[in-house]
Parts: C-alpha cells; structure tokens; sequence
C-alpha cells in the first residue's frame, strides 16, 4: 500500500481528539528511532512534513521520560513517518519490536509473561502508571489447551500504534519465554468477533485483545 498518499492534516485532526495520556518515553523513543534509523535529515523531513500539515512538532529533548503526554502526540509522529518513509507493516512491526530495550515499563511485563499467575490488580496499577487510560488483564490461562489470552481495553490509538504494539508485545514474549522467533498475527476472536494478537511459539497461542 502507498502510505505517502496519506492525507496527514485529516489524520492529525482525528488524532487531536484521541483521548488519555501517556508518558514522555514514547516519542522520545519514535524520535530517537528515526534519528539513528533515517538521520538527522530523516527527522527534519518528518517535522517539515508535519509543519505542511499545520502541525508543529514540540521540542522532544525537553520533554522528560516520565513526563505527562498527549496520547495524541506519539500517534501524529508515527502516522507522519509511516507517510515520509512510506513504511510497510514489517517497518512498523520492527520499531515496536526495538522498543523494548527502551521502555521501562515493558520490563515489567517481562516478568508478567513469565509468570502467568501474576495478579490483575498488579498488572491494571503498572500499566495505569504509564498510561492513563486503558486496561490490561489476563482473562484465560489454561495449561491443558496451552492457552493464554491477553486483553487490553479501553485503549484507542491509530491504527500503526496497533501494530507497533503487535511488534512490541511479540518481542515481549520471545524475551520472556526464552524463544529465538515468536510468530504474530491479527485474527478475529471467534468467540465474539472481537480483533486480537495471536503468538505462536512451541505450539502455544498466546493471544492479545485490543478493545
């Protein structure tokens, strides 16, 4: 597909109205991402892009890791460089993938991955510290079908943030479980035709629902 025939002023002015916050890690990370990845000169496109577009790129480096965001903010970035590098899934799957070893809070679901009785409430309260919306739960754990579903509610983002997160929660998996290739993909639940993220390794699905 041709993302760069994107109409990004259209698509900024639907995320404006994304709901929720999230902290400073995020962007910091899509930024630095693009600058070791594409170049300075890479960045300066995506900004000058967005300057097109009417939107105007706050200054990343003054923004802390822990610091309070706009949801709206990392959505905008990633739409515009999906836009200016005319990035293909695989591109998208690959910066969440990266992501891990930058995001602190995904260490923890490290630990969550590998032990599968961890509680709920353990679980809502960290995500809750990083985002301020949306909810994490695991909703079936069953050794004898090799199953372990994973919902996350509640959490509206651009359609690339999904499958950055499809990236970031498969190379969740693989690091936690000790495997070398985790297989995703996006499938229905045949339960109630809600989307979800299936993981396959070992011949156990681990599935992700975004509601």
């Amino acid at each position: 597909m041709d993302f760069q025939k994107i109409d990004l002023q259209k698509e900024i002015n639907d995320l404006k109205n994304l709901s929720g916050e999230e902290r400073g890690e995020d962007i910091k990370y899509l930024v630095s991402y693009i600058r070791r990845n594409k170049g300075e000169e890479g960045f300066k496109k995506v900004k000058e892009e967005l300057m097109k577009a009417g939107y105007d790129l706050p200054e990343i480096d003054q923004i802390n890791n822990m610091e309070w965001i706009s949801v709206s903010l990392p959505n905008i970035f990633l739409v515009a460089c999906v836009k200016v590098f005319n990035l293909e899934k695989e591109d998208i799957l690959k910066i969440g993938r990266e992501a891990l070893s930058f995001k602190k809070i995904f260490k923890f679901y490290i630990k969550y991955f590998s032990s599968f009785k961890e509680t709920m409430a353990k679980a809502s309260n960290t995500w809750n510290k990083h985002y301020s919306f949306g909810e994490i739960e695991i909703i079936e754990h069953d050794d004898e079908k090799k199953m372990l579903v994973i919902k996350l509610k509640d959490f509206k983002v651009h359609k690339f943030a999904y499958i950055y997160l499809q990236g970031l929660f498969s190379e969740i998996v693989r690091v936690a479980l000790g495997n070398k290739e985790v297989r995703s993909e996006r499938t229905k639940d045949t339960s109630n035709g809600d989307f979800c993220y299936k993981y396959i390794l070992n011949g156990i699905n681990y599935l992700l629902r975004i509601l």
